[in-house]
């Protein structure tokens, strides 16, 4: 019609939307021909039972209608509709049919149908596979008990076509056995038609040829078959069932539950202006860095068979590729690859407990000096390869058994971001390891040290009791708010925070639920009693390690303060002193504290910190945190120029520093991890070496932080006169 084509849709999957036209016909007794010409200006309503319609509006966006709201086609003399049905609604295959209300009005059909779910082989050739099969010695195999194995799922349509349409969530279904469960932290979904579902039994399901029979002295309550069924989440209708499979414990013990700690931490990189009663640089915090592992068994380990290797997979990010095969922990050729963020042989594994007389420990193995990831992670999911060489029916064989890991790890705040939402209002965000719940429902659940309230005490700036107006948890980004004005107290730049609250007084806990594990209660009785893993602890806490400070950043004073005078026997001396030299101080640190470490030589000490500006709105730490390969777009820049008092060139120098600068920031750094002001000192000397002479000089400095695509940011231009006296006697403050 008039340059344009439509196709009608007979046959849909449900949730999918099909375009229906309404418009004209004549009817000359021998044939129906469409005129959208008649159509223009044609009120009508419409009857579709059982379907949901769309319509769009002026902004081409589509709407919700109701199939009895009035419609008028416009000039191009057809209307367009869209109907669908609720895939998680839809109870079968059915045929919908939509009109006009008009007597005269011809109807259209639309199949709506739910797709086939069936398993099938790892290739996705199979039509459709009910369950193992026998071998060649006519018996079923079985699987190891403890051990994942991967099964494959594919959605066909009506006529046994692959639905590439098909993309949607899985579950284990009702029918599915006992014991039997699938990978954690696994999405188990059919995408593109095509679907793999990793499930391991905790529990046996034997083949026996004679099958199962009633002996009171063999009552073989471990008889098979399992059976395992799975279902899409959004309907249960659309599902497979797979039977039989048969299960059987292996000759050695598999991990049922894995913990993961932070148990050492790490003392602070950088020094904070708290005093030492509340922080101490020698003390160590929690760094959100998992470091430890309690390893529990289905059973006893033998001291003399214990796990040939482990490995630890938590942080995907940061892992490292091992092959199996060539580390001789496997002897089958196709085990080429793992991965995992850091592992331990079995030569330096160890019994936990004494030994017994049959030289059985306990069932749980104690992993210490692991590093689990290179930047904080303290939730989330993981898993352990519990690997092992045994003998198997006169075979030897090498296995890995997979283990979920646990968080046991508590949250650590990673920044803190203060920002002016009105005239008497600040909002405070904290960057949070992991999503936190505040369990006292308290506003006054964070502690402070506020260097910003000079009107008290060094003593009384520590406080636990500054309440917010309200206070946001259940995310990675705590958010409060605080009133401000000139008779309250609150946090600003510069100051610092840290959660209230202790193991056995808890103000804050992740959102991990450890009693959701099977096996929660093999886990030591004072474990959540005595040490409350989940939970951050107190500034002064010696049961745990206590949890950190943080600097609280946001629209921090860009300025810049100088040594104007000098003389040149403060500077350095010998033949190739540099003229210029730029050095990083830490926020923390005064102007005084700079300048008396540099002894005092002339120069701009600049502060400008590309960490506080990162932090300074959250779309520019977003963007950064989540595109680190952009971190060398960021950059301070600086050019200064010296001048004698008439004007004639001295000497100058330009030059960036990147925020990735391990130099700068520390080995592993980056201007996200660490703040840093600049002194950038003249060492009195000319652009050929020289001392110069006693006199004044004009000084001109320029910089700004370039903040990758968001531009030049921090921007300073600033001309001065200092004064030089060419003595060897150095300047004293």
């Amino acid at each position: 019609i008039k340059g344009m084509k439509f196709e009608y849709t007979e046959s849909e999957l449900a949730g999918e939307l099909v375009p229906f036209y309404v418009t004209a016909l004549i009817d000359d007794g021998k044939d129906l021909s469409l005129s959208p010409d008649d159509a223009v200006n044609v009120g009508y309503k419409l009857s579709a039972d059982g379907l949901t319609l769309y319509a769009k509006n002026e902004k081409g966006e589509l709407k919700t209608i109701l199939p009895s709201d009035p419609r008028t086609i416009d000039s191009t003399g057809v209307d367009t509709i869209y109907a669908t049905v609720d895939f998680a609604a839809a109870s079968a295959t059915k045929t919908y049919t939509i009109k006009t209300t008009s007597s005269s009005g011809t109807p259209a059909t639309i199949e709506f149908y739910l797709p086939i779910l069936a398993f099938t082989d790892s290739a996705y050739e199979a039509q459709s596979i009910s369950g193992a099969s026998k071998n060649a010695n006519g018996e079923y195999d079985e699987i190891y008990v403890g051990g994942f194995t991967d099964l494959y799922v594919h959605a066909l349509d009506p006529y046994g076509n692959l639905c590439e349409k098909c993309n949607f969530e899985l579950s284990l279904g009702s029918e599915t056995s006992a014991k039997i469960e699938p990978q954690a932290g696994v999405n188990l979904a059919v995408s593109g038609g095509k679907g793999v579902v990793p499930v391991r039994s905790l529990k046996e399901y034997r083949y026996y040829a004679e099958g199962c029979v009633a002996n009171p002295s063999d009552p073989k309550d471990d008889c098979g078959p399992a059976t395992i069924s799975v279902i899409a989440t959004m309907n249960g209708g659309v599902k497979a069932v797979y039977q039989p499979i048969f299960f059987r414990e292996p000759p050695v013990p598999y991990p049922v539950l894995t913990d993961v700690f932070d148990v050492h931490g790490a003392v602070p990189e950088a020094e904070m202006n708290i005093p030492s009663a509340y922080y101490s640089m020698q003390q160590e915090y929690l760094d959100g860095i998992g470091d430890s592992a309690s390893v529990y068994y289905n059973r006893p380990v033998h001291k003399d068979s214990l796990p040939s290797f482990l490995c630890f997979i938590w942080d995907s990010t940061s892992a490292e590729k091992l092959n199996p095969y060539e580390l001789g922990i496997s002897n089958k050729e196709t085990d080429k690859e793992m991965y995992c963020n850091d592992y331990v042989s079995g030569d330096k594994l160890s019994c936990v407990g004494t030994p017994d007389a049959d030289g059985y420990c306990t069932a749980r193995l104690d992993v210490g000096g692991l590093k689990l990831s290179k930047t904080p992670k303290t939730g989330g999911s993981g898993k352990v390869l519990s690997w092992a060489k045994f003998m198997d029916k006169g075979k030897p064989v090498t296995q890995s058994f997979d283990g979920d890991l646990t968080d046991r790890m508590a949250p650590v705040i990673i920044s803190a971001r203060v920002t002016s939402i009105s005239e008497s209002q600040n909002q405070l965000v904290l960057n949070v390891s992991e999503p936190v719940a505040n369990q006292q429902f308290l506003t006054t659940s964070l502690t402070f040290f506020l260097n910003s309230a000079t009107s008290l005490t060094e003593d009384q700036r520590f406080k636990s009791d500054v309440a917010a107006t309200s206070l946001q948890d259940r995310s990675e980004n705590v958010r409060a708010y605080y009133i401000t004005g000139d008779n309250s107290v609150s946090p600003h730049v510069g100051d610092y925070v840290r959660f209230s609250g202790d193991y056995n007084n808890v103000y804050w806990m992740d959102v991990t639920d450890i009693h959701a594990e099977s096996y929660a209660d093999i886990r030591p009785a004072n474990d959540l009693t005595d040490y409350n893993w989940n939970a951050p602890t107190a500034y002064n806490s010696t049961v745990r390690l206590p949890s950190p400070w943080v600097q609280i950043n946001g629209e921090a004073e860009v300025t810049v303060k100088e040594v104007a005078f000098s003389h040149t026997g403060n500077a350095p001396a010998g033949e190739n002193v540099p003229m210029v030299q730029v050095v990083p101080f830490a926020t923390s640190k005064s102007f005084e504290y700079a300048a008396d470490s540099m002894n005092q030589v002339v120069g701009h000490f600049v502060q400008s910190d590309m960490f506080a500006l990162v932090n300074s709105e959250e779309r520019f730490y977003d963007y950064f945190s989540k595109n680190k390969n952009e971190l060398h777009k960021i950059y301070f820049f600086f050019n200064v120029e010296y001048y004698t008092n008439l004007g004639g060139y001295v000497a100058g120098q330009s030059g960036k520093i990147f925020c990735d600068d391990e130099t700068v920031f520390g080995v592993g750094k980056s201007c996200l991890d660490a703040g840093r002001n600049f002194y950038i000192a003249w060492n009195m000397r000319s652009e050929k070496g020289r001392e110069v002479a006693t006199g004044a000089y004009i000084t001109k400095l320029q910089s700004y932080i370039k903040l990758g695509k968001f531009g030049k940011k921090n921007s300073l231009d600033k001309t001065n006169v200092w004064g030089v006296r060419r003595d060897a006697t150095p300047t004293k403050k």
